[in-house]
């Protein structure tokens, strides 16, 4: 859906990742089983994608597999996605947009608002 006018696409909301201290997020290559999984940071989630920054290398319409793990709530999370856009910063590091397969559960998005994984108030604490 476009306006012309103002040349905006609407989009489902995204959320804001909080920092959270004890959060670990890994991206897998769906093609390589054997690879070794890549180190991500979590920048923000909505019921259908994902936005990640890393230093490892993605190309656009990979499957990968994101694993988001947080040790203080237990929260064990692995969604199927493809990498839409990849964006390189200053830094040498990449920020990188997944669509996931399928669209996240309410009740996941609820337990990870509720968990201190994203933020409502668009704050962050550790980026």
């Amino acid at each position: 859906m476009t306006d012309e006018y103002w040349n905006h696409v609407a989009r489902k909301p995204r959320h804001q990742a909080a920092g959270a201290p004890g959060l670990s997020v890994q991206v897998k290559r769906n093609a390589a089983a054997t690879s070794v999984p890549l180190r991500a940071e979590l920048l923000d989630l909505s019921r259908s994608g994902v936005l990640l920054r890393l230093a490892g290398s993605l190309r656009t319409g990979e499957p990968i597999v994101i694993c988001i793990e947080d040790e203080a709530s237990h929260i064990d999370l692995t969604l199927s996605a493809v990498v839409r856009w990849c964006k390189c910063e200053e830094d040498g590091r990449r920020l990188v947009g997944c669509e996931s397969d399928y669209p996240l559960q309410w009740e996941t998005l609820g337990e990870l608002f509720l968990s201190d994984i994203l933020t409502a108030d668009g704050s962050t604490s550790g980026q």
